[in-house]
């Protein structure tokens, strides 16, 4: 790693700078929509109109699968909505088709909706993803400065 080239700085200052852009990205993205639906959402009523498997890919021959519960609901303006949420496989049993659940939607686009219970849920993976992006940001910050560092010795020797 003393032997690091200035373009193989370059390459690694550019991939942490990603990684920290993408991070702040996401968070965002998150976060604002989070905000929205407590903010603003309007919770309603929804009918479980089908709960799916899907094949999400494989590893090692071991096939893994996603679980999707789909809903439909009437939003303020009247409306048919249908929505869509991935759940865990331990949350298939409490799902049944024609159940009825608590979903929240935003007025202003009412296909951005999700079961208010998953809603209520996202308080503790907000603080998880804030720290994890937190940890990212911070890492990706160090190797960039272990970068130059290196690069700086690497050219005075």
């Amino acid at each position: 790693m003393n032997n690091m080239s200035k373009s193989q700085s370059i390459v690694a200052i550019f991939i942490c700078i990603v990684i920290i852009a993408g991070s702040i990205f996401f968070s965002k993205i998150f976060f604002k929509r989070y905000e929205q639906m407590k903010k603003y959402g309007i919770e309603t009523e929804a009918l479980i109109t089908k709960i799916d498997k899907r094949r999400s890919g494989s590893t090692n021959n071991k096939v893994s699968y996603s679980y999707f519960l789909t809903y439909s609901f009437i939003d303020k303006n009247g409306g048919k909505i249908i929505g869509t949420e991935v759940i865990s496989k331990s949350e298939v049993p409490m799902y049944r088709n024609t159940d009825k659940i608590k979903i929240t939607y935003l007025p202003t686009n009412p296909k951005i909706s999700q079961s208010s219970e998953s809603l209520h849920n996202k308080n503790n993976v907000t603080i998880y993803l804030f720290v994890l992006y937190s940890i990212i940001g911070v890492f990706s910050l160090g190797l960039i400065v272990n970068i130059k560092t290196l690069f700086k010795k690497q050219q005075e020797s």
